[in-house]
């Protein structure tokens, strides 16, 4: 798999352009979804340090979106995050000011994409600003051959700027590969120029600056859990292998990378070739790290993630540790884990990860009951990060809490609540067996949550 790397200019992030607010200002400010599309109803999510709100007002300039924010002072007894709708929004890039009145203000930028293709099909959707080897895919709906066996005739014209004949080739199927060129951030149409019809598709490029933050709305958050070498309890030498799969006929680039040669702290990316895996011992982030994934084509890639103790490897290969998309983290309620055992011949790690706090340490709640119901344990577990430059996006809030063996019963159902609920979060068990070294992984399945006590039956 080609990769590359260019070393950054530390520029400013591209979304978050945050003028610094009083404490009574928002301090949590939220796209939802995070990645809309045009057919998506967006929602703006604001929460307050002490105050709660009382009124706003929505106004919208084309792509300008303005929100004047009255909160109530002093504090009241209970606050929550306020959701303000938005409603279908078309394709583009919005600005988005949120102004609370009398405190300060917020603007974030986040990208709204075509929900499904129009006359032009484009592949990948994000693209480098500076862009070394990356074709985009192009077909025309509906299907048919736009250039064979050569693309005399045939222009491609990105934003006003056409394509070098030289850089468009002809695919196998029909489709059309061409370079695109050199840009700032932002949206980009396409057109297609045949001899018979012209075709365009708004929007149909994102060209985003390698040397910033990746953009939320148009990179998803995929958690590897972990990815360590190491050695361990018992004479244990514990490895991590991981595979990243591209079945698409069309190049996929994701910000950064996180193989066996990372490379997250300064300009460089990773590309999936069409019909291809990628598979790479993990190492270097033992507390986890997040990759970062195009929004279109992220529901086509595969990922798997396996530790094993290589001592042992004529008794088993590992255990599957589950990579985590967005939609699998949980926002504002508890994780659950449930039957994990604690018997005295297992050691049971819990590993929580948490992203988008706001400070340096953010606290959790560990509630363990037996199966019944009945509280044997509470533990607070703080998460921390360690991180710099552009590994930080992508670095998670991390903790972990050996679990007691021996607890009545030897198996406990465990619940984490989040101090900070607006971050996503995720959580899972390690079981180790003393004596052979296997490992059974316990994993959150649905939303789940503490129990009601006392609960009313009807």
């Amino acid at each position: 798999m080609p990769s590359r790397h260019r070393f950054p200019l530390f520029v400013c992030l591209l979304l978050l352009l945050c003028s610094a607010l009083p404490a009574s200002a928002a301090h949590v400010l939220e796209i939802d979804p995070p990645g809309p599309t045009a057919e998506t109803p967006v929602a703006v999510v604001l929460s307050f340090d002490c105050s709660g709100l009382i009124s706003h007002t929505v106004t919208r300039a084309a792509t300008l979106i303005t929100i004047e924010a009255v909160v109530s002072r002093p504090c009241p007894s209970v606050t929550g995050p306020a959701r303000i709708p938005l409603g279908t929004l078309p394709a583009g890039e919005y600005t988005l000011v949120v102004h609370e009145v009398g405190a300060g203000t917020r603007t974030t930028k986040f990208v709204v994409r075509n929900a499904v293709p129009g006359e032009l099909e484009v592949h990948p959707f994000a693209v480098p600003t500076f862009n070394i080897g990356l074709d985009v895919r192009l077909t025309v709906n509906p299907p048919r051959i736009i250039c064979a066996p050569n693309c005399n005739g045939v222009s491609v014209i990105v934003d006003g700027v056409t394509v070098p004949a030289s850089r468009i080739r002809p695919a196998a199927d029909g489709a059309i590969f061409f370079t695109p060129p050199q840009r700032g951030t932002g949206l980009a149409d396409v057109t297609l120029v045949t001899p018979g019809r012209t075709y365009t598709q708004a929007n149909a490029l994102y060209y985003y600056d390698e040397e910033a933050d990746p953009p939320r709305s148009v990179f998803e958050r995929i958690l590897f859990p972990v990815l360590f070498s190491s050695g361990g309890a018992h004479g244990s030498r514990w490895v991590s292998e991981a595979a990243i799969a591209n079945p698409k006929p069309w190049l996929v680039e994701n910000y950064a990378r996180i193989d066996s040669l990372p490379c997250i702290d300064y300009g460089c990316s990773e590309q999936l070739s069409p019909a291809s895996m990628l598979t790479f011992d993990g190492a270097g982030y033992p507390r986890g790290i997040a990759h970062f994934v195009p929004r279109p084509e992220a529901p086509d890639l595969s990922f798997s993630l396996r530790v094993r103790d290589t001592s042992k490897q004529h008794e088993g290969y590992g255990t599957e540790v589950p990579v985590v998309r967005e939609k699998d983290m949980f926002v504002a309620t508890p994780v659950t884990l449930l039957d994990v055992p604690l018997a005295l011949r297992y050691r049971t790690k819990l590993r929580l990860y948490q992203f988008d706090v706001e400070q340096d340490a953010v606290d959790a709640r560990v509630i363990v009951r037996d199966l019944s119901g009945v509280r044997l344990a509470e533990h607070h577990v703080t998460l921390t990060r360690s991180c710099s430059g552009r590994s930080c996006p992508g670095s998670p809030w991390y903790g972990d809490l050996d679990l007691s063996p021996g607890l009545a019963g030897a198996r406990a159902n465990v619940f984490v609540v989040f101090a900070f609920a607006r971050g996503p979060a995720w959580a899972f068990a390690s079981v180790t067996n003393n004596e052979t070294q296997q490992v059974t992984i316990v994993a959150p399945s649905g939303r789940g949550g503490v129990p009601c006590n006392p609960c009313e039956v009807p």
